[in-house]
């Protein structure tokens, strides 16, 4: 450990480096998995709510649903292509060139159980191997999405049809007698639809915290070069000075005022954080900005 170099640029510079890192990680990316836990949380209070309050047909699931048993598959007897592997915990290490899943499907699993991912729903072509299966309505009473999101959205019940110690496995007989509490078709829909305003929302901030640390961590790689340039020694041959040497340097560093934006990545930041950057990078009148004129502003950012 103590023989890793490290690049160290002026105080100032480490200073800029920190605020900007502590914006990204304690206010955007905390207060995106903070947001992202509510919306969990009222999906949860609504599926609740209507099992608790709500008027509702109690049904077993092996009265009104059906089981598609995954298939198994060996990794080096499998030739590798696009399409993941998933089994009963979740995504496999490897890749194939078919698929046995198609659309929105939810997979359940068989074996390896664990309280995370035992239910996932999930909207995507991929093989589902032995140790997992989906599940489908068989009944005109029950909507597909509304099936799923209360398993998903009920997990602990699920997982509690596991045997065995370190690795569960469904009992299937039990997981069929978990009971379900039905309301009317639209209802059922009215559910579906606030559940999915709300995944999508969770998916456009789990995006927009990829993109953040994205852009943190090429912030700081920009920096450690621009560093190592600016550090040359003009009397000597002209190599790089290395990192600890870096660290004395008495030259006046510059750094890039941000990474390079994309249209994607802008898209996804609020007002508040466009100004930021507008601010930046100098731009006239940043302030100014309505929420209405988001667009005209990532305009500007993207022409400078």
């Amino acid at each position: 450990i103590k023989s890793i170099p490290i690049p160290i640029p002026s105080l100032p510079v480490q200073e800029r480096i920190v605020k900007y890192l502590d914006f990204i990680y304690e206010k955007s990316v905390k207060t995106a998995l903070e947001k992202i836990d509510q919306l969990k949380k009222v999906n949860d209070w609504c599926l609740e709510n209507q099992k608790m309050s709500g008027k509702n047909e109690i049904k077993l699931i092996g009265e009104l649903c059906k089981i598609d048993n995954g298939k198994r598959i060996v990794k080096n007897q499998t030739e590798k292509g696009q399409y993941p592997v998933l089994g009963g915990g979740g995504y496999t290490t490897f890749f194939t060139n078919e698929y046995t899943r198609d659309g929105k499907t939810c997979k359940i699993s068989r074996e390896g159980m664990s309280l995370h991912n035992c239910v996932m729903i999930l909207n995507e072509k991929y093989y589902l191997n032995s140790q997992a299966f989906t599940i489908e309505s068989d009944s005109p009473i029950l909507i597909n999405e509304y099936l799923w999101y209360y398993l998903d959205n009920n997990k602990h019940i699920v997982f509690n049809c596991g045997r065995g110690t370190a690795q569960k496995a469904i009992d299937i007989n039990e997981f069929r007698s978990i009971q379900i509490p039905i309301p009317s078709l639209n209802r059922q829909q009215e559910i579906v639809q606030y559940c999915e305003r709300n995944e999508t929302l969770i998916k456009s901030l789990e995006k927009q915290i990829e993109i953040d640390k994205q852009q943190a961590s090429d912030f700081i790689k920009s920096v450690i070069h621009f560093q190592q340039d600016e550090a040359k020694d003009p009397s000597n041959t002209g190599d790089t000075l290395s990192p600890v040497e870096i660290a004395t340097d008495p030259l006046e560093e510059k750094i890039p005022i941000s990474p390079k934006h994309t249209i994607e990545s802008l898209t996804l930041l609020n007002l508040t954080q466009l100004k930021n950057i507008a601010k930046d990078l100098k731009i006239p009148r940043y302030s100014t900005f309505k929420s209405t004129e988001k667009n005209a502003l990532i305009q500007l950012i993207l022409k400078d």
